[in-house]
């Protein structure tokens, strides 16, 4: 490796749903809800978050509490 370069540590998640956002403010509210909590596995960026797998519904009722209209991509099954 050239001494110029340095590793970044990857780590990779299966079968979570990624949260994202163009507005970061909406991964915020999400963020603060403190029932929310324990649904989120993490941040990855200021505009988007992983949500645990299975935890997905409480997650769009609060979008949905809070007015938004998210976009509900699913992977096709295989």
């Amino acid at each position: 490796m050239d001494p110029g370069q340095s590793r970044i540590p990857v780590k990779v998640h299966r079968r979570v749903c990624i949260l994202r956002s163009d507005d970061s403010i909406i991964i915020e509210e999400v963020l603060s809800r403190k029932k929310l909590q324990n649904d989120i596995a993490g941040r990855l960026t200021p505009s988007s978050i992983l949500i645990r797998p299975g935890r997905t519904e409480p997650i769009i009722a609060e979008l949905l509490k809070l007015g938004h209209t998210p976009k509900i991509i699913q992977r096709p099954t295989l």
